[in-house]
This record gives C-alpha cells, sequence and structure tokens, in this order.
C-alpha cells in the first residue's frame, strides 16, 4: 500500500509534460485563405505563412498594400516567419452591425416541421443535412438542433441565426494547451501513505481530490497522440485552486501565447481568467462550474444546467407519452430545491409551448405535507411524474419507504442520481416506483470502450476508476477538446466527436445570455429495470445483469 501511494504522488509531482505528436495532413496556403475573423467591427483573412511567401506577395494576393498589412500586423515589419498568422484587411468598411458573415449555423426544429421544409428553407438537399449529422434520426424532435452547412457567401441577419460559429479561429500544425486544475501540491508531504488502507480514507485526502481526472487526462492524451499522429500538441498541468494562484499565473506570462485553457475548476477563480482570455483571444474550457462571470471571453461551458436538464426531461415526455401527462414538483422548502424547481419549470415550458401537448406542472409542500399532498396532486387517468430534489440518506430512506407503502398508481419518480449510492434503501422499492434518473454522467460498464479504458487505468495506476473522483470525466474532457484542436482548430462552435467518450457527451448550443459561450445540453435519462440499468428513451440495457441486486454506476 505505502508504495503504491508514494508512487500516485511521484506520478503527481510531475505535473507539467510535453506532449508532441506529429500530423498527417499538411496543409497548404499557396491561394488566397478563406477563414476570415471579425476584430474591432472589420473583417480580416486569415492567413498562415508558408516557405517563400512575402509582404509584397501577400499585398498582390489579397490585394491590398503592404502598408495596410503592416499596420494590423507590426511584428510583420521586421519579415515573415514561417507559420506565423497573418490578418489581412478583407475590406476597408466596417462590417455591418446588423448582419454576420456565417459557413454554417444551428437549426432548433420546432412543431411540424420536416427534413423537406428544413433543406428548402436553407437552399440545400435533405442529404447534405443528414451527412452533416450523422447521429440524427429519421423523426425530427421538437428543439432538437440540427447543423446546417449554409453554402458559401450567404449572409444572414443576425435574428435569424439560431447558433452561428461565433469565432473563425485558426487552424494551426500545433497548439498549445494549459490545464488548470486544484492538484495541492503543497499539501501532498503531509500524506501518511500508511494511514490510506480504503477508498475511504483515500477520498478524504485532498490532493487525491482530482488526481483521478489528472491520471485520466495522461491516458486520454496518449490515445491522442495516436489518432491525430502529426499534429503537435503542447500540454501543460498547473497546479491552480485560489484566486491568487491564478492571479499570479497570470501574470507570469506563462499563458500569453496559450491557444486553449481548460480549468480552472472552481467557478470565482475562472471568473479571474475570463477577463484576460479575452484580451489574449485564448478559448476557454470551463469543466465544472454552473456559475460564473465571462465577461464575454470565448468560452465552452461544459456543465449541463437544471434548465436543459428541464428541457431534456420535457422532450423524453413529449416523445414517450402520447397522453398528456401531470408533473409534480417535491419541495421540501430549502432555497436549493426551490432554485432548482424553478429552472427545470422554465426548461420544460419552453419545450411544453412548442408541442402543443397537455402537461400540466403543480408543485406542493412536502415538508408540511408529506406523502397526503402528493397524492392529492396526483391525477388518476393521467401519467403522472413526481420530481425530488432532496438528499440525506435518513430523509431519503423514510421518503421512499412511505411512498412504496402508499401504493400510488400512475406514478413514476424522477430522483437525483446520488440516491443510488443509499444502501439502505432496496433497489426493489426504486423499481416498483419506475424511478427515472437524470444525470450529465453515465458510465456503460458494458460498452467495449469502458471495459478497455478501466483496464488501461488499472494496468497504469493499480486502482480502480470512479466517477466520483472523476477519472471517466477526465479522459472524456481531455480527449475531446484535444481532438476538437486537431480537427478544427480554436474555433468555438458545436463539435461532433463524442463515439469515444465514455461518461458524458457534448451537445454545445449558444448560450441566450452570452454570444460568445456555448453551453453543453447534454443529459442522461435512465430508469432501473430488472435490476439493470435501461435507457429511458430506447430502452435499451446499459448494464448487464450483476449478481448482486443494486446496480453498478
Amino acid at each position: 500500500m505505502k508504495n503504491k501511494y508514494n508512487s500516485m504522488l511521484r506520478k503527481v509531482s510531475c505535473v507539467v509534460f510535453l506532449m508532441t505528436v506529429s500530423m498527417s495532413i499538411v496543409f497548404s496556403q499557396t491561394e488566397k485563405s478563406e477563414k476570415t475573423i471579425v476584430k474591432d467591427n472589420k473583417l480580416f483573412y486569415i492567413h498562415e505563412v508558408e516557405k517563400g511567401q512575402t509582404l509584397y506577395r501577400l499585398s498582390k494576393m489579397y490585394q491590398v498594400s503592404v502598408e495596410e498589412i503592416t499596420a494590423y500586423n507590426p511584428t510583420t515589419k521586421e519579415g515573415l516567419k514561417i507559420g506565423e498568422i497573418v490578418y489581412i484587411p478583407a475590406s476597408k468598411q466596417a462590417v455591418e452591425p446588423k448582419t454576420v458573415k456565417i459557413d454554417s449555423v444551428f437549426h432548433t426544429v420546432e412543431k411540424g416541421e420536416t427534413f423537406y421544409g428544413i433543406a428548402r428553407k436553407y437552399e440545400i438537399n435533405i442529404e447534405t443535412i443528414k451527412k452533416a449529422n450523422p447521429s440524427i434520426s429519421e423523426t425530427l424532435t421538437i428543439g432538437e438542433r440540427i447543423y446546417i452547412p449554409v453554402t458559401k457567401g450567404v449572409t444572414t441577419e443576425k435574428n435569424d441565426i439560431s447558433s452561428p460559429i461565433l469565432y473563425q479561429g485558426v487552424k494551426k500544425s500545433s497548439y498549445t494547451v494549459y490545464l488548470l486544475m486544484p492538484l495541492r501540491l503543497s499539501e501532498a508531504a503531509t500524506i501518511e501513505p500508511l494511514r490510506i488502507k480504503s477508498l475511504y480514507d483515500y477520498n478524504t485526502v485532498k490532493p487525491f481530490a482530482f488526481i483521478q481526472f489528472y491520471e485520466a487526462m495522461l491516458l486520454a492524451a496518449e490515445d491522442i497522440s495516436k489518432k491525430y499522429s502529426q499534429t503537435k500538441i503542447y500540454l501543460y498541468v498547473e497546479d491552480v485552486e485560489t484566486s491568487t494562484q491564478i492571479s499570479e499565473l497570470i501574470k507570469s506570462g506563462k499563458l500569453d501565447n496559450a491557444d486553449m485553457i481548460i480549468g480552472p475548476f472552481q467557478g470565482k477563480e475562472f471568473s479571474i481568467l475570463c477577463q484576460y482570455a479575452k484580451n489574449n483571444d485564448i478559448l476557454l474550457v470551463n469543466p465544472f462550474s454552473s456559475t460564473f462571470d465571462s465577461y464575454n471571453a470565448l468560452t465552452y461551458k461544459s456543465t449541463t444546467t437544471n434548465t436543459y436538464f428541464g428541457e431534456a426531461f420535457a422532450n423524453y415526455l413529449v416523445e414517450k407519452y402520447p397522453t398528456n401527462v401531470n408533473i409534480i414538483f417535491a419541495n421540501n422548502q430549502s432555497a436549493e430545491e426551490s432554485r432548482q424547481i424553478e429552472a427545470y419549470r422554465a426548461g420544460m415550458q419552453k419545450i411544453i409551448d412548442k408541442s402543443g401537448k397537455r402537461i400540466t406542472i403543480q408543485e406542493v409542500n412536502i415538508k408540511n405535507g408529506g406523502i397526503s399532498a402528493i397524492k392529492s396532486a396526483m391525477n388518476n387517468v393521467e401519467e403522472n411524474f413526481l420530481f425530488t430534489f432532496f438528499e440525506g440518506e435518513l430523509m431519503v430512506t423514510n421518503f421512499i419507504q412511505n411512498l412504496y407503502s402508499a401504493k400510488t398508481e400512475n406514478l413514476t419518480l424522477v430522483a437525483p442520481e446520488k440516491w443510488l449510492d443509499y444502501d439502505n434503501i432496496e433497489t426493489e422499492y426504486f423499481m416498483k416506483l419506475n424511478t427515472h434518473y437524470i444525470s450529465q454522467y453515465f458510465v456503460n460498464y458494458s460498452n467495449p470502450k469502458v471495459i478497455r479504458f478501466i483496464d488501461a487505468f488499472r494496468n497504469a495506476y493499480d486502482i480502480e476508476p470512479t466517477l466520483p473522483l472523476y477519472a471517466f470525466q477526465g479522459y472524456d474532457f481531455t480527449y475531446y477538446f484535444l481532438s476538437k484542436l486537431c480537427e478544427t482548430g480554436t474555433i468555438l462552435e458545436s463539435f461532433d466527436n463524442n463515439e469515444h467518450l465514455l461518461s458524458t457527451k457534448f451537445k454545445f448550443v449558444l448560450s441566450p445570455t452570452n454570444k460568445n459561450m456555448l453551453e453543453n445540453t447534454y443529459v442522461h435519462i435512465f430508469k432501473i429495470k430488472n435490476y439493470k440499468f435501461i435507457d429511458a428513451f430506447s430502452d435499451n440495457e446499459l448494464s448487464p445483469p450483476k449478481n448482486n441486486p443494486k446496480p453498478r454506476r
């Protein structure tokens, strides 16, 4: 045991590493670039300098003067460097504020829309839409977002754009990425390995809180290096937790040349980074924070909010339940529950209003009314969905036992995923109540990719990877965003590359409150049937039968 954890500490101490990969695709730019960016209300071409190119040659290629190029790129006065990015003015006139030139949009499906109608609207054929959306089904779902590859040169009013490519970005042969995470290395020397005798003890050691995220990140980086064999990614890890640490890191200048920064993991510290990143055109990824001030920095917000949880479940109801349904929010009268209910209700109402379906929403006070308040709110004809948000093993155990004893008909319980961790509750109770769970993360242990990852993690670190210790999330975040750089560059757009991920998917949409941020909307909806996890949408089995009657997460 002592040797194993000493080995872990040695691995944690190597927090800065360099991953260099070669790349199979060589990008040629002997002609005028088609990549553009809007800066200071002006449109610029993005040109990557090639061997033998000069300022005079670029001026002729883009039909602008050498003086105009050097005015916006002062360093080019000393000469051009191979691989250097040069911003060349496309026009002397400012870009009109009412219009924006785009390569693509996202269309949100509304009631009654078909592939044919959408294709006609954007003047493309149906096959082009399906090819651009390989995971789309033949039946469109209300609220579903579809990638539309609009014909080059089409100009669209801003109000008509559901979710444009917000930032053209730069496609390069190499990228610098920083991961800022709380490893707490300063506390590592105080760890007493002999006192760590169980997984519980392991969980109580602060420097181990995100160690599995870091370890899984290394495995994902290795997989990326094999798949994208000719791109160079310089990946650095910094131990950052406090506001002072992030401010000092910014001041040091280490991050100045970053193309992408993942983290920090806390909202307050991430907000500090946003202002800096905005001024330096650095693409940000926020892994776990629900709220933060982005200062309009170019940001991927990876945590799915409760509003999107509500949208997802409303879509599920519209698709799976042809009859009318009744939604009951059980409030145990805490401020946090009230905030969650408000967010869920807003997301659900958005989908319900578009669907034309009769879905009623009620809220009951179970702190005072208990199970009787729930029964009074139920409809004996329609299906009833009871949403609960409170936690605590003793409280949940009593609630489930009482609800089970009430023998209510036509009731589906929608519970927090954390309830699955409570060992005192019989799984049979959850099955009898047709319990559904909503979560951003779920691991299907019968998935061959998951099995391979677990074997690799065990072999590398001699310990089991888990969701609570962020192993699966560490792999998914690293693999997704590094592959994004290799395939598309620093473009802020929805990116369909989820096939290799283990515990989540990323389905990004334009934030309704921030034009420079994409928010993840993906959630899992699953239930237990015959002591197995079942995908609620497809009814497909997500995990094989286990000897232990409590399903494995």
